[in-house]
Formats: C-alpha cells, structure tokens, sequence
C-alpha cells in the first residue's frame, strides 16, 4: 500500500511539474512572440528574427499553435526584408508543411481525434490565411531571385486563399 502512495504521489508530482513546464513554455512562447511583433513593426528585423526564434522554441512541440505558425510567417518576412531569402523560403515551407502535417495526422486520428478535428476546423480561417501569407512570402522571394515561374505559381495560390490585392499587386510581370 505505502508502495501504491508512494508511485501516485511520483506520478502527481511529475504531472504537475510538466503541466507548470508547459504552461511556462506556452507564457515563454506568447511573450517572445509579443516582442518580435513589436520589432517586426518597428522594421528592426534582426532582433524580431531572434524573438520568433526564441517563441518557436517555446512552442509546445505537439500542438499546431497559431501563435507559431504566425512567428515562421513572421520571421519569414524579417529575413526577405534583410535579403536571406534562403532563410525566408524555409520558413514559408515550414508553415505550408506543418498546416499539411497537422491536417494529415487528423485524419489518421489519435487518441484526441475529434478534439484536434474541433480545433482544426475551429481554426480554418486563420489557417487559410497563414497559408496564403506562406505562399506570397515564397511568391515574392522567387520573384526577387528571378524565377518568374515559380513566382507567378505562388502568387496565384495566396490570391485563390483570399490575399488577392497585395498577390495580383506583386503580379505584375506575369504571363497571365
């Protein structure tokens, strides 16, 4: 019996450390996202890049959190700005591969299967549109880079996800 309250006191122990890890990692996350949205805003994008590094880092690592998807959108712009369009690619192909992954990995269910599908769909709209900002982010790095075609490509994709004014704006030269 000693053994028993023994193990359930560990267990409860543990339980709550993790959840106050978490639940600190989450404030970490929205802190550090706060202040690189700031920078982002002032056009200081050398320590906003550190900022949505830091906030991605805090990120809990088994959700699809907006606040996430929106720092590599983010931090995607701050690097083209700084001309690391390498770095701006990643990141734009990180948020298009993460949406994919998480719809994906709720189709073939989980033991929260109708929860993360509630989420999902709860969630379609600001999805939409941080896939259109991914696609326009890759748009105008191809454009930068001279690849017209791929270009053109990804600007049509975030204007078919509703960004039609700033995608048909940064258009121009495109053969349709």
């Amino acid at each position: 019996m000693k053994n028993r309250l023994l193990i359930t006191f560990l267990f409860l122990s543990f339980f709550t450390q993790a959840n106050a890890q978490i639940s600190g990692n989450i404030k970490k996350h929205k802190h550090n996202f706060t202040k690189a949205q700031q920078y982002f805003n002032n056009d200081n994008y050398e320590v906003a890049i550190r900022y949505y590094t830091d906030a991605l880092e805090n990120a809990p690592k088994d959700e699809l959190l907006i606040t996430a998807l929106q720092s590599f959108v983010e931090r995607g712009f701050s690097k083209y700005s700084l001309d690391d369009f390498e770095g701006a690619m990643a990141d734009f192909n990180t948020v298009l591969y993460l949406i994919e992954y998480d719809k994906g990995r709720i189709k073939l269910g989980n033991e929260r299967g109708n929860l993360d599908m509630l989420r999902y769909l709860g969630n379609l709209d600001i999805l939409k549109k941080l896939r259109a900002a991914a696609y326009f982010g890759k748009g105008v790095v191809y454009k930068e880079t001279n690849n017209i075609s791929e270009s053109c490509k990804n600007l049509t994709k975030a204007a078919n996800l509703g960004m039609k004014d700033s995608a048909y704006e940064a258009m121009e030269g495109c053969p349709y």
